[in-house]
Order: structure tokens, then sequence, then C-alpha cells
């Protein structure tokens, strides 16, 4: 019987590192396609595929998939990016990432309170 492969402690420690940035980069790809389909805010959504690109090269996962159809509002996109940005806080992702979703959240808060003054608003300054 052939022995299976020992993992070394290094792997041991990467993988379930590996699983939270699939999910993070996922959950921010999911919300740059709401984004596009809903506020066309193409600072954010640049903004956003930038870091999604980077968790792809820094943490060696597979580029997401986009399923067009799976959009959610824009309101549940500012949502899942400030969700996305807490769990990358917390796994201590480089700080650029976490800096250029402050700025996307920031845009689209503002989106939302144009939004809220006037229900025709979907655009930022």
């Amino acid at each position: 019987m052939a022995k299976r492969p020992r993992a070394t402690d290094s792997e041991i420690v990467i993988r379930p590192l590996q699983e939270d940035m699939i999910g993070i980069a996922n959950l921010l790809y999911a919300a740059m396609n709401s984004m596009r389909a809903h506020c066309a805010d193409s600072v954010c959504v640049a903004y956003v595929n930038e870091c999604v690109a980077h968790l792809v090269k820094r943490y060696r996962i597979a580029q997401p998939k986009a399923n067009a159809s799976a959009t959610v509002g824009w309101v549940a996109a500012l949502r899942m990016l400030d969700y996305a940005r807490t769990e990358m806080l917390h796994k201590m992702v480089d700080a650029d990432c976490i800096d250029l979703m402050d700025v996307c959240i920031g845009r689209l808060t503002r989106i939302q309170t144009a939004h809220e003054q006037d229900p025709h608003t979907l655009a930022v300054n």
C-alpha cells in the first residue's frame, strides 16, 4: 500500500487561509458583478477587481467565475464589500486591498445617501 505524502507544517497553516481567501474573492467578485449591473461605479469596480486579482496572485487561488445572472442589489453589494473587508482585516490580508475596499465602501455609501434623497440617483461624484 502506497503511503500518502505527509503535509508540511506550512501547508497545514496555509490551506485554511487559502480557503478563506477563496471565499473572500468569490464574495468580492459577486459584489463587483452586482455593482456593474446596478450602480455602474467604474472606479469601485476597478478597485474590487484589483483586490480580487491581488488575492488570486498572493494566495494562489483560482480566479472566481462570473455568474452574470446572480447579482444582488447595490445596497446588498455594499454589505458584501463591508463583510469581505472585515474578514480581510481579521485575516491580516495586506493593507492595500483593505484600503481599496475602504474607498469603494465610501463611494457606495455616498451613492446610498444620494439614492435615499433622490431614488433615481445611482451615480457618485
